[in-house]
Formats: C-alpha cells, sequence, structure tokens
C-alpha cells in the first residue's frame, strides 16, 4: 500500500512538472509569440468544478415532435440502450434530442467529423444538462474558423456555453476568455462580460482565470497594462502552480508587483528581478527569484509543499535551454 501511494505521489509530482514546464514556455516567450487564443492552461482543474453546469434547454420531450415512425422507432431503441444509425442520431440531435446528440458526438470524434459539427451538437448535448460534453465543445471550439463557421451555428454556441460559463464551470470561463476578442469567434469582448469575468475571478480566488485573462492581453492587440494587472492578481492566487506561473511572468516582464509575505508576516513591496534572455549570458540559466527592498529572497513557504520545486525549475531551465538552440 505505501509503494502505490508513493507511486501516486511521484506521478503527480511528474505531472505538475510537466504543466509548469509547459507554463515556462509561455511565460518566457516574447510578448507576440503568446498564443493567447489558442492556450489552455495545463494545470488540472478540480473535478467537482469542471461538473458545474446548467440546463439551458429540455430538448426533444414528447415524441410528437419526431415528425415519422421509423425515427419514433430509432428514438425507442436509443432509449433502450441500443445502437442507431449516424444518420438518426443526427436527425433526432437536429430535434434537440440530448442524449442523440451526445452519442452523435462521440461518433464524430472516433470518424474524425468536423470540428463544426462537434461544437454544435456537443453544446446541443451540453444545453440540455448533459455538461460531461463541455470539452469536447471546448476543444472544438477552439479550432474553429470565425470566417467560416456559420453565424446561425456561432450564436447556438454562444447559447449553450456562456450559461456554463455564469454557472462557474472553469472550462467554460476560460473559453469565453479565449474565444472573445476581434477576429476571434465570439467577436469583441463587451466591457459588461469584461467585468463580469473580472468578479467571477476574483470571487474564484484561485488566480487562474486572472492568468488565462493576462495571457489573453498578452497577444498581439491586447492590452499591455490590463495585462499587467492580472498578472498581479493572478500572483496572489490560492493556486500554487498558478502563483508560480504568474511570478515567471512578472519577473520575464520586469513588473513592480507588491509581494504579500505569506508567511502571515507584513507584506512588502518588491521587484521581481527580470530573468536574463536565453543566450545573453551563454551557459547562464538562472531561476527568477522575488527580492525584496533589502536585497534579501522573499520566501514563501507555503507554495509546493509537496513538490520540489528546485527540480522543476531546473525542468524549465533545460525546456527552455532547448528552444533556444533551435
Amino acid at each position: 500500500m505505501r509503494r502505490v501511494g508513493a507511486m501516486a505521489q511521484t506521478a503527480a509530482k511528474t505531472g505538475m512538472k510537466a504543466a509548469l514546464a509547459a507554463l515556462w514556455l509561455c511565460a518566457t516567450a516574447p510578448l507576440a509569440e503568446v498564443p493567447a487564443p489558442a492556450l489552455t492552461l495545463p494545470i488540472p482543474h478540480d473535478e467537482a468544478d469542471i461538473a458545474i453546469g446548467v440546463k439551458v434547454t429540455d430538448g426533444l420531450r414528447s415524441m410528437a415532435r419526431v415528425p415519422t415512425e421509423p425515427l419514433r422507432e430509432a428514438r425507442r431503441a436509443m432509449q433502450a440502450g441500443q445502437d442507431i444509425a449516424a444518420d438518426d442520431l443526427r436527425a433526432l440531435a437536429d430535434l434537440g434530442d440530448g442524449l442523440a446528440a451526445q452519442r452523435l458526438v462521440n461518433q464524430l470524434q472516433l470518424s474524425m467529423g468536423s470540428d463544426s459539427d462537434v461544437a454544435h451538437y456537443a453544446g446541443i448535448a451540453v444545453a440540455t444538462g448533459r455538461i460531461a460534453m463541455l470539452p469536447a465543445m471546448v476543444d472544438a471550439l477552439g479550432r474553429l474558423d470565425p470566417a467560416t463557421e456559420p453565424p446561425e451555428r456561432i450564436a447556438g454556441h454562444v447559447a449553450a456555453l456562456y450559461p456554463q460559463a455564469w454557472a462557474g464551470n472553469p472550462l467554460a470561463l476560460e473559453a469565453l476568455v479565449r474565444l472573445n476578442g476581434e477576429g476571434r469567434l465570439f467577436g469583441a469582448l463587451s466591457d459588461k462580460t469584461r467585468q463580469r469575468l473580472e468578479g467571477m475571478a476574483e470571487d474564484r480566488g484561485d488566480g487562474r482565470l486572472f492568468l488565462t485573462m493576462a495571457l489573453n492581453e498578452m497577444s498581439p492587440g491586447g492590452d499591455a497594462a490590463r495585462a499587467e494587472g492580472y498578472v498581479l492578481k493572478a500572483a496572489d492566487g490560492a493556486n500554487p502552480m498558478v502563483r508560480l506561473a504568474a511570478e515567471t511572468l512578472i519577473a520575464n516582464r520586469g513588473i513592480a508587483a507588491p509581494v504579500a509575505d505569506r508567511n502571515d508576516r507584513r507584506g512588502r513591496v518588491a521587484q521581481i528581478a527580470p530573468r536574463p534572455t536565453v543566450g545573453a549570458v551563454p551557459g547562464e540559466h538562472r531561476s527568477p527569484e522575488p527580492v525584496g527592498a533589502d536585497g534579501r529572497r522573499v520566501e514563501d513557504a507555503a507554495a509546493f509543499e509537496e513538490l520540489d520545486l528546485a527540480a522543476a525549475v531546473a525542468g524549465f531551465d533545460e525546456v527552455r535551454g532547448r528552444v533556444g538552440q533551435r
């Protein structure tokens, strides 16, 4: 039993280090190269959070709305757990049947169906309360071309996704951030939506949504000042992996930030020492360190109690070094 526990702990640490390494690359990339619209943070969500959802519509509730007897027979068979033809699944899903939509998405994913179809039918499933289909919907939405996606389908994506976000589902919230903007699928982000996202980020308190919003503003055309504000808020979040990513961004952008002492001592204002550019000093790779007014390192004893942070940072350096040599 102890061996199994140790193996699980090792696997968890390895996964965390891999996620942190990916975040490190995002944090140290030149401003114009940060792929914010397509970026999903490599930090696992809490399972209870991603199960949050709201039913938007009851969908197809009556056989009276099914137009033909063969299709009604197919629906009865589906409800009894039997497999039915893909064309019947599509016809029922088009009538609003969430179960048919869910099964159709599973088939589309296996047969390499179009992202537009996956997003559309996953959205129908999500809107009828099948929140387990949200990851498939979000993944497909991230690959859609705003120039070719039909307007009526975009309206359907919005109608299915927004309620999940406002209910507090983090996958939906982060998708809204990435999909809103000039030239993006949902168009420019309104002030009202931005304010609501900021309020929900404050309420969540883990810093993750603020970090997503910061990276989004770091993409071309974003607001640099707003990005810095979001990064500082992310650095105060409760999630230690988010904090590390945010502090790395602070270091590499040279942002002056108030650093809170997390050991219940008084806070103090510190300047995060910028990390030297790879290649500026051959062979030199230092991890960023928050430095206070007295020149001493600001400790954060609460972060990463179960993670070998030094090893994680060394892993970042190794990956970043390889990228710099390309």
